[in-house]
């Protein structure tokens, strides 16, 4: 018989107990992601309209980010970055949406895409202008 048809014979290793790790530590270690390999750009975008242009007078910002970006993420590049501390970010997923086009009415799906409004301590800025 060929060894793809052929009898397994996969040894089991016994477990071996493994210590208890610290909930509180283990956060800490996600929380902390290295920023060394992150290229700003592909991760936050800022986002410009006149909506969110006129809510940069409330000290909130709009951002374009990717989709497996999370919280403790987006305020260390938006910290790093822009030089600036952050108070809170909330985040907006913007599904994907199904359209139809053309004379057979093809249908094809818009992408979505992630937002984060982030509001900024009194006393900071960041100057968006392009």
């Amino acid at each position: 018989m060929s060894p793809l048809f052929g009898k397994k014979t996969v040894k089991k290793e016994k477990l071996s107990k493994t210590p208890v790790v610290d909930k509180a530590t283990d956060q800490d270690e996600k929380n902390n992601i290295s920023l060394s390999n992150i290229h700003f750009d592909t991760y936050l975008q800022p986002y410009i309209t006149e909506k969110s242009n006129a809510l940069s007078a409330d000290n909130k910002y709009v951002f374009i980010v990717l989709k497996r970006s999370n919280k403790a993420l987006i305020k260390q590049l938006v910290e790093k970055n822009y030089k600036v501390k952050v108070d809170k970010i909330n985040i907006i997923f913007l599904n994907v949406a199904p359209t139809r086009f053309g004379f057979k009415k093809t249908s094809t799906r818009k992408g979505g895409y992630k937002k984060a409004i982030v509001t900024l301590k009194e006393g900071y800025k960041i100057d968006l202008a392009i």
